[in-house]
């Protein structure tokens, strides 16, 4: 397996881990809380990891309500600038990988 793509199945794996789960339920019926979306941002790995990615973000999704994954690739050329606009704008991703 690649380092890339290792390190990409250790980053999904350690958030679908984090995903619901426990059998604790409230006594109350619970409201309806704010949706959140986390974006994780990657570089240059479109189109080789497009269906691998689609696949994580639908896991996750579907295994964590409320919050919202959202994945976007980035050309190289492209990154720096990106994040260097989103600190400014105090609106970074979740991950930058």
């Amino acid at each position: 397996m690649s380092g890339l793509k290792y390190a990409s199945v250790l980053f999904c794996s350690g958030l679908v881990a984090c995903g619901g789960g426990g059998s604790n339920a409230p006594s109350v019926a619970p409201t309806a809380a704010p949706v959140v979306a986390l974006q994780f941002w990657s570089h240059s790995l479109a189109p080789t990891y497009d269906s691998y990615h689609k696949e994580v973000v639908e896991k996750f999704n579907s295994l964590n309500n409320g919050i919202t994954l959202v994945h976007k690739d980035l050309a190289w050329s492209e990154m720096e600038p990106a994040i260097v606009a989103a600190v400014a704008e105090g609106n970074v991703p979740a991950l930058a990988m």
